[in-house]
């Protein structure tokens, strides 16, 4: 007795407006009770983060002022990415700073010195409606802090 099929899917394609054929006429029965997985790369890849180092003291920089300094940021390059959103939160205030549709993998922002942030880049591919977003790293700016605080605020863990 043959298992009932739920999906079914005959001569599939996709080609990118660059050419790219992603799939190409695909058959696909998937029946009752079977466990399946599809794997390859999505509409926009997951990019690395770079620079500033996760959990360390950034340093580097452009001091602008006693209380500020321009922070580079650089991720590496991700497949089928139009472009990439820059994340950074004050892990303080819980402010966030959005630089939106960079096709560069690097950026600078002005930040305020003595505070933790965390920062994350997603990336876009305008084929696919599909955000894929990086891991989020945190940081502490070094400048004049406050001295009897722990750098990064506390991380519950279930």
């Amino acid at each position: 007795m043959s298992k009932e099929v739920l999906i079914k899917i005959n001569k599939v394609s996709k080609v990118y407006g660059d050419g790219f054929q992603a799939l190409k006429s695909i058959n696909l029965e998937i029946h009752r009770g079977e466990i399946i997985a599809l794997l390859g790369p999505n509409g926009a890849g997951k990019t690395t983060l770079i620079s500033p180092e996760n959990v360390q003291i950034c340093e580097a920089g452009v001091s602008i002022s006693e209380t500020e300094s321009e922070v580079a940021f650089s991720w590496s390059s991700s497949d089928y990415t139009d472009y990439y959103d820059l994340k950074i939160t004050n892990l303080n205030s819980n402010s966030i700073i959005w630089n939106s549709k960079n096709k560069l993998t690097s950026d600078t922002v002005v930040l305020v010195k003595g505070q933790p942030y965390s920062w994350s880049v997603n990336t876009r591919n305008s084929e696919v409606s599909d955000i894929t977003s990086s891991d989020t790293w945190k940081f502490y700016l070094g400048g004049l802090g406050v001295v009897n605080f722990a750098p990064y605020p506390a991380t519950l863990k279930s």
